[in-house]
Protein backbone atom coordinates (compact mmCIF):
# COMPACT_ATOMS: atom_id res chain seq x y z
CA UNK A 1 0.00 0.00 0.00
CA UNK A 2 1.32 3.46 -0.93
CA UNK A 3 2.10 5.49 2.18
CA UNK A 4 1.03 9.06 2.79
CA UNK A 5 4.39 10.61 1.86
CA UNK A 6 4.54 8.82 -1.48
CA UNK A 7 0.96 9.78 -2.28
CA UNK A 8 1.85 13.41 -1.58
CA UNK A 9 4.85 13.20 -3.91
CA UNK A 10 2.78 11.66 -6.70
CA UNK A 11 0.07 14.28 -6.29
CA UNK A 12 2.57 17.17 -6.31
CA UNK A 13 4.30 15.83 -9.42
CA UNK A 14 1.00 15.32 -11.24
CA UNK A 15 -0.28 18.78 -10.31
CA UNK A 16 2.99 20.40 -11.39
CA UNK A 17 2.88 18.54 -14.71
CA UNK A 18 -0.67 19.72 -15.41
CA UNK A 19 0.07 23.34 -14.46
CA UNK A 20 3.30 23.34 -16.47
CA UNK A 21 1.48 21.98 -19.53
CA UNK A 22 -1.16 24.68 -19.33
CA UNK A 23 1.41 27.43 -18.80
CA UNK A 24 3.67 26.34 -21.66
CA UNK A 25 0.68 26.06 -24.00
CA UNK A 26 -0.29 29.65 -23.30
CA UNK A 27 3.22 31.08 -23.00
CA UNK A 28 5.99 29.01 -24.69
CA UNK A 29 8.71 31.13 -23.06
CA UNK A 30 7.81 29.45 -19.78
CA UNK A 31 9.07 26.07 -21.04
CA UNK A 32 12.53 26.35 -19.43
CA UNK A 33 11.26 27.51 -16.01
CA UNK A 34 8.63 24.78 -16.12
CA UNK A 35 11.27 22.13 -16.81
CA UNK A 36 13.38 23.53 -13.96
CA UNK A 37 10.44 23.45 -11.56
CA UNK A 38 9.60 19.89 -12.56
CA UNK A 39 13.22 18.80 -12.06
CA UNK A 40 13.20 20.53 -8.68
CA UNK A 41 10.14 18.60 -7.48
CA UNK A 42 11.44 15.31 -8.88
CA UNK A 43 14.73 15.94 -7.09
CA UNK A 44 12.88 16.50 -3.83
CA UNK A 45 10.91 13.29 -4.29
CA UNK A 46 13.95 11.19 -5.20
CA UNK A 47 16.52 12.62 -2.79
CA UNK A 48 14.31 13.16 0.26
CA UNK A 49 16.34 14.50 3.18
CA UNK A 50 19.48 14.48 1.03
CA UNK A 51 17.99 17.16 -1.21
CA UNK A 52 19.22 20.03 0.96
CA UNK A 53 22.86 19.01 0.66
CA UNK A 54 22.63 18.37 -3.08
CA UNK A 55 20.64 21.48 -3.93
CA UNK A 56 22.71 23.89 -1.81
CA UNK A 57 26.06 22.51 -2.97
CA UNK A 58 25.24 22.47 -6.67
CA UNK A 59 23.51 25.85 -6.54
CA UNK A 60 26.57 27.36 -4.84
CA UNK A 61 29.06 26.31 -7.54
CA UNK A 62 27.16 26.93 -10.77
CA UNK A 63 28.67 29.43 -13.25
CA UNK A 64 26.46 32.48 -12.78
CA UNK A 65 28.85 34.93 -14.44
CA UNK A 66 30.76 35.07 -17.74
CA UNK A 67 34.11 33.33 -17.91
CA UNK A 68 37.14 35.59 -17.39
CA UNK A 69 34.86 38.61 -16.67
CA UNK A 70 33.06 37.82 -13.41
CA UNK A 71 30.69 40.14 -11.63
CA UNK A 72 31.53 43.05 -13.95
CA UNK A 73 29.86 41.23 -16.85
CA UNK A 74 26.20 40.44 -17.42
CA UNK A 75 25.18 37.58 -15.14
CA UNK A 76 23.71 34.41 -16.64
CA UNK A 77 21.02 34.65 -13.97
CA UNK A 78 19.78 38.19 -13.22
CA UNK A 79 21.69 39.40 -10.18
CA UNK A 80 18.43 40.35 -8.47
CA UNK A 81 17.24 36.73 -8.79
CA UNK A 82 20.41 35.06 -7.53
CA UNK A 83 19.63 35.39 -3.78
CA UNK A 84 16.13 33.99 -4.37
CA UNK A 85 17.53 31.07 -6.38
CA UNK A 86 20.00 30.20 -3.62
CA UNK A 87 17.27 30.52 -0.99
CA UNK A 88 15.07 28.14 -2.94
CA UNK A 89 17.80 25.49 -2.80
CA UNK A 90 17.41 25.38 1.00
CA UNK A 91 13.78 26.47 1.50
CA UNK A 92 12.44 23.85 -0.91
CA UNK A 93 13.82 20.82 0.97
CA UNK A 94 12.89 22.49 4.26
CA UNK A 95 9.25 22.95 3.26
CA UNK A 96 9.13 19.44 1.78
CA UNK A 97 10.46 17.97 5.02
CA UNK A 98 7.88 19.86 7.08
CA UNK A 99 5.12 18.48 4.88
CA UNK A 100 6.32 14.87 4.95
CA UNK A 101 7.92 14.18 8.35
CA UNK A 102 8.34 15.38 11.90
CA UNK A 103 11.44 17.22 13.00
CA UNK A 104 14.16 15.05 14.54
CA UNK A 105 15.28 17.74 17.01
CA UNK A 106 13.48 20.22 19.20
CA UNK A 107 14.07 23.93 18.83
CA UNK A 108 16.57 25.22 21.39
CA UNK A 109 16.80 28.65 22.99
CA UNK A 110 20.00 29.35 21.11
CA UNK A 111 18.34 28.50 17.82
CA UNK A 112 15.39 30.75 18.68
CA UNK A 113 17.79 33.58 19.53
CA UNK A 114 19.54 33.25 16.17
CA UNK A 115 16.20 33.09 14.35
CA UNK A 116 14.91 36.17 16.21
CA UNK A 117 18.14 38.05 15.42
CA UNK A 118 17.80 37.12 11.77
CA UNK A 119 14.24 38.47 11.73
CA UNK A 120 15.46 41.68 13.35
CA UNK A 121 18.13 42.08 10.66
CA UNK A 122 15.44 41.51 8.03
CA UNK A 123 13.21 44.21 9.56
CA UNK A 124 16.11 46.66 9.83
CA UNK A 125 17.08 46.01 6.21
CA UNK A 126 13.53 46.48 4.98
CA UNK A 127 13.24 49.71 6.95
CA UNK A 128 16.45 51.07 5.42
CA UNK A 129 16.22 49.83 1.83
CA UNK A 130 12.72 48.45 1.32
CA UNK A 131 12.28 45.27 -0.71
CA UNK A 132 15.51 46.05 -2.54
CA UNK A 133 17.30 44.67 0.51
CA UNK A 134 16.06 41.19 -0.46
CA UNK A 135 17.50 41.26 -3.97
CA UNK A 136 20.72 43.28 -3.86
CA UNK A 137 23.93 41.33 -3.40
CA UNK A 138 25.21 42.48 -0.01
CA UNK A 139 22.00 42.43 2.01
CA UNK A 140 20.25 39.74 0.00
CA UNK A 141 23.20 37.36 0.24
CA UNK A 142 23.48 37.70 4.00
CA UNK A 143 19.73 37.35 4.60
CA UNK A 144 19.62 34.24 2.43
CA UNK A 145 22.48 32.77 4.44
CA UNK A 146 20.64 33.33 7.72
CA UNK A 147 17.49 31.73 6.32
CA UNK A 148 19.52 28.74 5.15
CA UNK A 149 20.88 28.19 8.66
CA UNK A 150 17.32 27.95 10.00
CA UNK A 151 16.44 25.45 7.27
CA UNK A 152 19.58 23.33 7.65
CA UNK A 153 19.12 22.67 11.37
CA UNK A 154 16.29 20.33 10.45
CA UNK A 155 18.75 17.93 8.79
CA UNK A 156 21.41 16.62 11.25
CA UNK A 157 22.89 14.35 8.57
CA UNK A 158 26.52 15.30 7.81
CA UNK A 159 27.10 12.21 5.65
CA UNK A 160 24.63 13.58 3.10
CA UNK A 161 27.11 16.35 2.24
CA UNK A 162 30.06 14.20 1.20
CA UNK A 163 28.96 13.00 -2.25
CA UNK A 164 27.59 16.44 -3.26
CA UNK A 165 30.95 17.94 -2.28
CA UNK A 166 32.68 15.67 -4.82
CA UNK A 167 30.31 16.90 -7.54
CA UNK A 168 30.79 20.50 -6.39
CA UNK A 169 34.58 20.24 -6.55
CA UNK A 170 34.35 18.60 -9.98
CA UNK A 171 32.16 21.45 -11.28
CA UNK A 172 34.53 24.07 -9.91
CA UNK A 173 37.58 22.34 -11.37
CA UNK A 174 35.91 21.82 -14.75
CA UNK A 175 34.86 25.43 -15.18
CA UNK A 176 38.18 26.61 -13.78
CA UNK A 177 40.00 24.56 -16.41
CA UNK A 178 37.78 26.03 -19.13
CA UNK A 179 38.55 29.52 -17.92
CA UNK A 180 42.29 28.81 -17.78
CA UNK A 181 42.25 27.47 -21.35
CA UNK A 182 40.61 30.70 -22.54
CA UNK A 183 43.00 33.06 -20.77
CA UNK A 184 45.97 31.34 -19.09
CA UNK A 185 47.56 34.63 -18.04
CA UNK A 186 44.69 35.68 -15.76
CA UNK A 187 43.32 34.45 -12.44
CA UNK A 188 40.68 31.75 -12.67
CA UNK A 189 37.35 31.63 -10.88
CA UNK A 190 35.60 34.64 -12.38
CA UNK A 191 32.59 32.53 -13.37
CA UNK A 192 31.55 32.43 -9.69
CA UNK A 193 31.74 36.21 -9.52
CA UNK A 194 35.26 36.68 -8.18
CA UNK A 195 38.41 34.49 -7.93
CA UNK A 196 38.56 34.77 -4.12
CA UNK A 197 35.01 33.47 -3.89
CA UNK A 198 35.95 30.62 -6.23
CA UNK A 199 38.93 29.66 -4.07
CA UNK A 200 36.84 29.87 -0.90
CA UNK A 201 34.19 27.54 -2.30
CA UNK A 202 36.87 25.10 -3.42
CA UNK A 203 38.63 25.14 -0.05
CA UNK A 204 35.35 24.56 1.80
CA UNK A 205 34.22 21.63 -0.34
CA UNK A 206 37.59 19.89 -0.57
CA UNK A 207 37.64 18.18 2.89
CA UNK A 208 34.17 16.55 2.56
CA UNK A 209 35.01 15.57 -1.03
CA UNK A 210 38.16 13.83 0.19
CA UNK A 211 36.24 12.19 3.05
CA UNK A 212 33.92 10.59 0.47
CA UNK A 213 36.49 9.70 -2.19
CA UNK A 214 39.48 8.48 -0.15
CA UNK A 215 37.86 5.29 1.26
CA UNK A 216 36.42 4.45 -2.17
CA UNK A 217 39.13 5.41 -4.64
CA UNK A 218 42.62 6.62 -3.75
CA UNK A 219 43.29 7.79 -7.35
CA UNK A 220 40.09 9.85 -7.31
CA UNK A 221 41.05 11.43 -3.99
CA UNK A 222 44.53 12.22 -5.32
CA UNK A 223 43.03 13.78 -8.46
CA UNK A 224 40.63 15.93 -6.44
CA UNK A 225 43.39 17.04 -4.08
CA UNK A 226 45.93 17.77 -6.78
CA UNK A 227 43.43 19.52 -9.04
CA UNK A 228 42.11 21.63 -6.18
CA UNK A 229 45.58 22.75 -5.08
CA UNK A 230 46.47 23.71 -8.65
CA UNK A 231 43.19 25.58 -9.05
CA UNK A 232 43.66 27.46 -5.77
CA UNK A 233 47.16 28.47 -6.87
CA UNK A 234 45.89 29.65 -10.26
CA UNK A 235 43.15 31.66 -8.56
CA UNK A 236 46.02 33.67 -7.03
CA UNK A 237 44.17 33.88 -3.72
CA UNK A 238 46.61 34.20 -0.84
CA UNK A 239 43.87 33.81 1.77
CA UNK A 240 42.93 30.43 0.32
CA UNK A 241 46.56 29.34 0.46
CA UNK A 242 46.60 30.27 4.12
CA UNK A 243 43.34 28.39 4.62
CA UNK A 244 44.88 25.20 3.21
CA UNK A 245 47.83 25.53 5.60
CA UNK A 246 45.51 26.05 8.58
CA UNK A 247 43.42 23.02 7.63
CA UNK A 248 46.49 20.80 7.30
CA UNK A 249 47.80 21.92 10.69
CA UNK A 250 44.44 21.16 12.31
CA UNK A 251 44.38 17.68 10.79
CA UNK A 252 47.93 17.00 11.98
CA UNK A 253 47.05 18.13 15.50
CA UNK A 254 43.97 15.90 15.62
CA UNK A 255 45.88 12.90 14.26
CA UNK A 256 48.61 13.37 16.86
CA UNK A 257 45.92 13.62 19.52
CA UNK A 258 44.56 10.25 18.36
CA UNK A 259 48.10 8.83 18.18
CA UNK A 260 47.83 7.95 14.50
CA UNK A 261 51.46 8.34 13.53
CA UNK A 262 50.98 6.45 10.28
CA UNK A 263 48.28 8.83 9.12
CA UNK A 264 50.46 11.82 10.02
CA UNK A 265 53.28 10.37 7.95
CA UNK A 266 50.97 9.75 5.00
CA UNK A 267 49.68 13.31 5.19
CA UNK A 268 53.18 14.74 5.31
CA UNK A 269 54.14 12.65 2.28
CA UNK A 270 51.13 14.06 0.41
CA UNK A 271 52.10 17.62 1.38
CA UNK A 272 55.69 17.08 0.22
CA UNK A 273 54.49 15.53 -3.05
CA UNK A 274 52.14 18.41 -3.80
CA UNK A 275 54.80 20.97 -2.88
CA UNK A 276 57.35 19.26 -5.11
CA UNK A 277 54.88 19.16 -8.00
CA UNK A 278 54.21 22.89 -7.65
CA UNK A 279 57.92 23.68 -7.41
CA UNK A 280 58.66 21.66 -10.53
CA UNK A 281 55.99 23.53 -12.47
CA UNK A 282 57.45 26.80 -13.64
CA UNK A 283 54.08 28.50 -14.06
CA UNK A 284 52.70 27.53 -10.64
CA UNK A 285 55.90 28.39 -8.79
CA UNK A 286 56.01 31.74 -10.59
CA UNK A 287 52.46 32.53 -9.45
CA UNK A 288 53.39 31.75 -5.86
CA UNK A 289 56.61 33.74 -5.89
CA UNK A 290 54.92 36.71 -7.54
CA UNK A 291 51.92 36.83 -5.20
CA UNK A 292 54.12 36.43 -2.13
CA UNK A 293 56.76 38.95 -3.17
CA UNK A 294 57.23 42.14 -1.18
CA UNK A 295 56.23 44.22 -4.21
CA UNK A 296 52.89 42.45 -4.54
CA UNK A 297 52.22 42.73 -0.84
CA UNK A 298 52.29 46.51 -1.29
CA UNK A 299 49.69 46.61 -4.08
CA UNK A 300 46.56 48.73 -4.04
CA UNK A 301 44.44 45.83 -2.77
CA UNK A 302 46.59 45.54 0.34
CA UNK A 303 46.69 49.28 1.01
CA UNK A 304 42.93 49.38 0.42
CA UNK A 305 42.51 46.68 3.03
CA UNK A 306 44.54 48.64 5.56
CA UNK A 307 42.41 51.74 5.00
CA UNK A 308 39.08 49.89 5.03
CA UNK A 309 39.90 48.19 8.32
CA UNK A 310 40.52 51.49 10.07
CA UNK A 311 37.53 53.18 8.44
CA UNK A 312 35.15 50.35 9.34
CA UNK A 313 36.34 50.25 12.94
CA UNK A 314 35.62 53.96 13.21
CA UNK A 315 32.07 53.38 11.95
CA UNK A 316 31.61 50.58 14.48
CA UNK A 317 32.47 52.99 17.28
CA UNK A 318 29.91 55.47 15.94
CA UNK A 319 27.02 52.95 15.65
CA UNK A 320 27.98 49.94 17.78
CA UNK A 321 24.59 48.24 18.18
CA UNK A 322 22.82 48.21 14.81
CA UNK A 323 25.39 49.94 12.58
CA UNK A 324 23.91 51.39 9.40
CA UNK A 325 20.99 48.96 9.62
CA UNK A 326 21.54 47.09 6.34
CA UNK A 327 24.27 44.80 5.04
CA UNK A 328 26.56 46.46 2.52
CA UNK A 329 25.83 50.02 3.65
CA UNK A 330 29.51 50.96 3.99
CA UNK A 331 30.61 49.72 0.57
CA UNK A 332 29.76 52.99 -1.19
CA UNK A 333 31.68 55.02 1.37
CA UNK A 334 34.72 52.80 0.96
CA UNK A 335 34.42 52.88 -2.84
CA UNK A 336 34.40 56.68 -2.86
CA UNK A 337 37.69 56.66 -0.96
CA UNK A 338 39.52 53.67 -2.48
CA UNK A 339 37.68 52.67 -5.66
CA UNK A 340 37.03 49.16 -4.29
CA UNK A 341 33.57 48.30 -2.97
CA UNK A 342 34.47 46.08 0.00
CA UNK A 343 35.91 46.18 3.49
CA UNK A 344 37.86 42.97 2.72
CA UNK A 345 36.93 41.36 6.01
CA UNK A 346 33.57 39.69 6.33
CA UNK A 347 33.35 40.06 10.09
CA UNK A 348 34.33 43.73 10.04
CA UNK A 349 31.86 44.37 7.23
CA UNK A 350 29.03 42.95 9.30
CA UNK A 351 30.14 44.92 12.37
CA UNK A 352 30.23 48.16 10.41
CA UNK A 353 26.94 47.58 8.58
CA UNK A 354 24.89 45.91 11.33
CA UNK A 355 26.82 46.58 14.52
CA UNK A 356 27.14 44.02 17.27
CA UNK A 357 23.99 42.29 16.04
CA UNK A 358 25.53 41.57 12.66
CA UNK A 359 28.86 40.53 14.14
CA UNK A 360 27.21 38.00 16.47
CA UNK A 361 25.32 36.47 13.55
CA UNK A 362 28.55 36.39 11.57
CA UNK A 363 30.21 34.44 14.37
CA UNK A 364 27.69 31.59 14.05
CA UNK A 365 29.82 29.67 11.48
CA UNK A 366 32.89 30.17 13.66
CA UNK A 367 31.00 28.85 16.70
CA UNK A 368 29.83 25.81 14.74
CA UNK A 369 33.36 25.01 13.54
CA UNK A 370 34.98 25.53 16.96
CA UNK A 371 32.32 23.46 18.74
CA UNK A 372 32.78 20.58 16.31
CA UNK A 373 36.58 20.68 16.49
CA UNK A 374 36.39 20.78 20.29
CA UNK A 375 34.24 17.64 20.26
CA UNK A 376 36.66 16.04 17.80
CA UNK A 377 39.52 16.80 20.19
CA UNK A 378 37.82 15.53 23.34
CA UNK A 379 35.29 12.83 22.51
CA UNK A 380 35.55 12.35 18.77
CA UNK A 381 33.13 13.00 15.92
CA UNK A 382 32.32 11.27 12.66
CA UNK A 383 34.60 11.77 9.68
CA UNK A 384 31.79 13.61 7.91
CA UNK A 385 31.37 16.13 10.75
CA UNK A 386 35.11 16.69 10.95
CA UNK A 387 35.37 17.19 7.20
CA UNK A 388 32.55 19.74 7.19
CA UNK A 389 34.11 21.59 10.14
CA UNK A 390 37.52 21.72 8.42
CA UNK A 391 35.96 23.08 5.25
CA UNK A 392 34.11 25.67 7.29
CA UNK A 393 37.39 26.71 8.95
CA UNK A 394 38.90 27.16 5.49
CA UNK A 395 36.07 29.46 4.42
CA UNK A 396 36.33 31.40 7.69
CA UNK A 397 40.02 32.06 7.01
CA UNK A 398 39.08 33.40 3.56
CA UNK A 399 36.38 35.52 5.24
CA UNK A 400 39.09 37.34 7.17
CA UNK A 401 40.13 38.84 3.80
CA UNK A 402 36.90 38.84 1.78
CA UNK A 403 33.20 39.61 2.21
CA UNK A 404 31.98 36.01 1.90
CA UNK A 405 28.87 36.77 3.96
CA UNK A 406 27.58 39.07 1.22
CA UNK A 407 27.86 36.65 -1.72
CA UNK A 408 24.81 34.33 -1.83
CA UNK A 409 26.83 31.27 -2.88
CA UNK A 410 29.28 31.36 0.01
CA UNK A 411 26.73 32.62 2.55
CA UNK A 412 24.29 29.81 1.81
CA UNK A 413 27.00 27.15 1.92
CA UNK A 414 28.54 28.46 5.15
CA UNK A 415 25.30 28.78 7.06
CA UNK A 416 23.90 25.49 5.75
CA UNK A 417 26.95 23.59 7.02
CA UNK A 418 26.82 25.57 10.28
CA UNK A 419 23.20 24.58 10.79
CA UNK A 420 23.98 20.91 10.16
CA UNK A 421 26.95 20.93 12.56
CA UNK A 422 24.95 22.65 15.30
CA UNK A 423 22.16 20.11 14.83
CA UNK A 424 24.69 17.27 15.11
CA UNK A 425 26.00 18.79 18.33
CA UNK A 426 22.48 18.92 19.72
CA UNK A 427 21.81 15.32 18.67
CA UNK A 428 25.05 14.16 20.33
CA UNK A 429 24.10 15.89 23.57
CA UNK A 430 20.66 14.31 23.51
CA UNK A 431 22.17 10.87 22.89
CA UNK A 432 24.62 11.35 25.78
CA UNK A 433 21.77 12.26 28.10
CA UNK A 434 19.87 9.13 27.08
Amino acid sequence: MVDRTLRLEYAAALLLALLSGVAVTRRPELALPAIGAAAFVVGLAVLGDRALAWFVTVAAVLPYFPLTIGFEGEAVVPSTSLPALLLLSAAGPFAWSIATKRAELQTTRGHLLIAASAVLVLLLSLAQSGTEALTTFPSGGFLVGLATYICARRFPRPDDWLAPAVVGVAILLGWGAAEFSMNPDERIGWFTGYPILYAGLLVMLLPPALAWSYPRSRPLAAALLGGSVVAVVLSQTRSAWLALVVMVLLVVALLIRRRRAGAVGLLLVAVVAVSAAIASSGELSEVLSTRLSSQDLATSSVTHREFSYGYTLDRVQEDPVFGRGVAGALKEDIEDRTGITAADNGFLSLAGDLGVLGLLLGLVPLAAAVATLARAWSEGVSDAELALALGLVGMIVVTLFFDTFYWPQSAVLMYAVSGVLMACRQAARRAAQG
